[in-house]
């Protein structure tokens, strides 16, 4: 029965602290096994539901349903005037569930909150707007088809014959048929009343006033009205407040004491209330069953309660049931927000905190009567959205409509999902099992294409799967439109069941047997492969048609060496190593299906290159050049004609002409590069052997009557020179040597003396330097040493040896004095007792001041 629970909304205002809430799925059964079966669908989310003009802070989420009709209010709209937003099933499509018309008062005002309660009974809504008029509240009535088809036209502006500041009249509202039920929870200092109008009262299509409801025991602060609910002729309604927060609700019956009297009949509590448990937060009522939320339960883990008419004796109200989330824990604020549709109920938990550390997310959980035992009340599913996020508070308001027969719908409003401006949920059990055309399918061949529809009926919007086996290699399913299509790409008999599940969660299956049983005509491509060139990279496709998933296999005769072939893509590649023509079968081949081609491809040498251009040489000047090959590598060289320069050598594995050219002039010859296999290149060279320049070593200038050594050695090194004067004369007493470049010997003459010296080698090549040597000083006087007497053992022997004529002079002595004997270089004495017998050998020196010198050679005996 339609109803709407303000409290819920009351309570939003007032949260203040945060908690998690739990992750929970949609479970559905497993698929039948059996051909063509059904199931029995639990809850599916079957829409989202939100405004196309949705902003942050729109408050879109309080909820009500009629049949195939849903309205969301939006109290928080442009800027807090609110809207109600009306969605009807097949709006824009089959269960497409879309928007038919946004509501706003005729009256609208900033803050009214229009949209913050909401009810609808078949072809009439009534919305809330309980900031009206300074807080005093309003209801406005609308009905489908006033103003145009499906217009839903505002009726009539509902207030309270009593309404003061601040009411908060239709801070919780609810209709059903020509009855609607309005709560004022502020009255009077929050003791509370409620309010019924009637349609027709007061005059056609009036909405007038029929009773304000109070609580017989009626205090401040019981907020009586927070929360209402009608069925037929039985109201409930919810004081939250009553007795410190423990809370109370209460039952009124039309005829209650009196035709239309609406009078009390039970007021219901529950045994274990304690203050704070907020019991009547949330109520509802359909037939004889009525449900109340206590959303402050247990610490805010929250509980709901099942009461029957006629439990504990005739319309006693009696408890049946108390309600409880199996995963519930605090802050989930179960009970928040109430639905009841004959033998099911739904809760709502805004605060819904789960075992992975989720926050705020909510959920909603159903319970059926005789669920797990007769009267029972078991918790049959937890519904959570499908997009759910944190902070969502998905289930802060809930509405059920439908029965055990045709199926039920169940809304739940986000408070802040979609990004903060409100969302509202579908969910559906109601459900038709479809059948699935047609009941078998047509055979297909492996490479012809195969297309055909699986349909199911009654129609509507479908997805399909394969729930068991598999479909046949190169078939897909199209999960949208049933489809089967594709290439068959293997031969065989192919099982498996295909489902379709309708938007709101019916499903059947049927199992199909589809037999792909010939094998369409295979050709191989190209019919004429690319021919290659030896060490070049090569690379072919080949490929099948029609267009399947090949292997690839060489049947008969051999790819050209160094070429291999990838089974799974086709492609021929490597780098060819041999020249020749190679004969070949491909074959490609697709479940059991197969087709060939014989090939064949030339692989040629390429054209091969010698490079650099050679340089020329210089006579005994190391020279090297390496000579390469292209393409490729592993090269052998070769003097394929002519001569190299003399002394120039070629490495055959490296290429390389190197050594010391000796000859000069123009070598011609013929290179060869050849590889392994037998491809080769040549290339014809002329190198110049010139000669170098050859260079002769700076001389020092020599001194007169002084021994001189110096090499005018050539450059550069490695020839075989010869030297020569060529012009001019050396000075006297000094002397060349053809073969080692010395010049040496003692000058004997001053003066100046310009001569040239030439080097030569390499045949003619020759260089030369002229050279100018200034000698001064005197020439050398004839110097003479005198003779020296023999000695005897023994006895002193002192004598001098004064050169003449008479100067400064030294001595220096070469060869053997007898023993006993030392010579005195100062003073040219010999002086000492021989000490024995013989003839001694020895020569002495004499050298003036200018380097003058004479010698003597003397044989001194000592006699015995």
């Amino acid at each position: 029965m339609s109803h709407s629970l303000f409290s819920t909304f009351h309570f939003r205002l007032s949260l203040g602290v945060l908690c998690l809430t739990c992750l929970a799925g949609l479970f559905l059964p497993p698929m039948p096994r059996a051909q063509a079966s059904g199931n029995n669908p639990v809850f599916a989310q079957i829409k989202k539901l939100t405004a196309t003009d949705g902003a942050p802070s729109d408050d879109f989420f309080a909820v009500a349903i009629s049949g195939d009709t849903v309205i969301v209010g939006a109290s928080g709209n442009n800027s807090g005037t609110g809207a109600a937003y009306i969605f009807d099933r097949n709006q824009g499509g089959l269960d497409n569930w879309g928007l038919v018309k946004k509501l706003t008062a005729n009256d609208a005002t900033m803050g009214d909150a229009f949209g913050a309660a909401v009810g609808i009974s078949g072809d009439t809504i009534v919305v809330g707007a309980y900031q009206n008029n300074s807080h005093r509240g309003a209801a406005y009535v609308f009905e489908r088809n006033l103003g145009g088809a499906n217009n839903w036209g505002q009726v009539k502006k509902i207030i309270a014959s009593d309404a003061a500041d601040p009411d908060f009249f239709a801070s919780a509202l609810t209709i059903d048929g020509d009855t609607v039920v309005i709560g004022a929870y502020h009255k009077q200092f929050f003791t509370g009343a409620a309010y019924i109008f009637d349609r027709n009262q007061g005059g056609t299509g009036n909405w007038g006033q029929v009773k304000k409801l109070t609580a017989s025991d009626a205090a401040n602060n019981d907020s009586f009205g927070s929360s209402v609910s009608i069925s037929g002729d039985t109201v409930a309604i919810g004081a939250i407040g009553k007795n410190e927060n423990t809370g109370a609700a209460y039952i009124f019956g039309r005829n209650q004491g009196g035709a239309n009297n609406w009078g009390e009949s039970k007021k219901l509590t529950i045994s274990d209330g304690l203050p704070q448990d907020v019991f009547g937060a949330s109520i509802g009522i359909s037939n004889d069953t009525v449900v109340v939320g206590a959303s402050g339960k247990n610490a805010t883990t929250g509980a709901a309660y099942v009461f029957d008419r006629n439990q504990g004796g005739a319309n006693n109200w009696g408890q049946v049931r108390m309600l409880t989330a199996n995963d519930g824990i605090a802050p989930d604020r179960f009970g928040v927000s109430v639905g009841i549709a004959g033998d099911t109920v739904v809760v709502g938990a805004d605060q819904n905190y789960g075992n992975a550390g989720q926050t705020f997310r909510g959920a909603a959980y159903l319970f059926g009567r005789n669920q797990g035992g007769t009267g029972n009340w078991g918790q049959m599913q937890k519904l959570t959205a499908n997009d759910e996020a944190d902070y969502d508070y998905f289930g802060l308001s809930v509405a059920l409509s439908g029965d055990s027969t045709n199926g039920y719908k169940v809304l739940v409003g986000a408070l802040f999902a979609n990004d903060q401006a409100g969302a509202a949920y579908l969910f559906s059990n109601s459900c038709t099992t479809p059948s699935l055309t047609p009941a078998s399918l047509p055979l297909a061949q492996v490479g012809t294409p195969y297309s055909q529809t699986i349909t199911a009926s009654p129609g509507g919007s479908y997805t399909f799967a394969v729930t068991a086996g598999a479909l046949p290699n190169g078939l897909t399913l199209n999960a949208a439109t049933g489809q089967l299509s594709g290439t068959p790409s293997q031969l065989g008999l192919f099982n498996f069941r295909l489902t379709a599940t309708s938007i709101l969660g019916c499903s059947n299956s049927l199992d199909y047997a589809l037999n792909v049983a010939t094998c369409t005509m295979i050709t191989v491509n190209p019919a004429t492969p690319t021919n290659g060139t030896v060490g070049t990279a090569y690379s072919q496709t080949i490929s099948a048609t029609p267009a399947l998933a090949y292997g690839f296999s060489l049947t008969s005769g051999a790819l050209p060496n160094g070429l291999s072939l990838d089974a799974m893509t086709g492609v021929i590649s490597g780098t060819p190593t041999t020249a020749g023509t190679f004969a070949f079968r491909i074959t490609a081949g697709t479940g059991g299906c197969s087709g060939y081609r014989d090939c064949a491809v030339t692989i040629t040498c390429p054209t091969v290159t010698l490079t650099p251009t050679l340089p020329n040489a210089s006579a005994g000047v190391y020279y090297t050049q390496t000579i390469s090959a292209a393409p490729g590598s592993g090269y052998s060289f070769s003097l394929a004609s002519g001569s190299l320069p003399s002394g120039l050598a070629l490495n055959a594995q490296t290429g390389v002409l190197s050594g010391f050219a000796f000859a000069p002039g123009a070598s011609n010859f013929t290179v060869k590069a050849q590889t392994a296999v037998g491809c080769a290149g040549q290339q014809v060279y002329t190198v110049t052997v010139a000669c170098p320049a050859i260079t002769l070593a700076a001389l020092p200038t020599p001194t007169l009557n002084t021994a001189y050594t110096q090499s005018v050695a050539a450059a550069p090194s490695g020839g075989a020179y010869t030297y020569s004067a060529t012009a001019g004369a050396l000075p006297n007493g000094l002397s060349l040597n053809a073969a080692t470049g010395v010049v040496s010997g003692t000058p004997t003459l001053a003066g100046t003396f310009n001569f040239t010296l030439t080097a030569t080698s390499f045949g003619t090549c020759a260089g030369n330097r002229a050279y100018s040597f200034t000698i001064s000083g005197n020439a050398c006087p004839t110097i003479a040493l005198p003779a020296l007497p023999n000695g005897n053992l023994g006895q002193m022997y002192s004598n001098t040896v004064a050169a003449t004529p008479v100067g400064g002079y030294s001595y220096s002595l070469s060869g053997t004095l007898p023993p006993g004997v030392t010579f005195y270089n100062a003073a040219g004495l010999l002086f000492g007792f021989p000490m024995a017998a013989g003839t001694y050998n020895f020569s002495i020196t004499a050298t003036d001041t200018n380097n003058c010198a004479a010698s003597r050679s003397y044989a001194v005996t000592v006699a015995p």
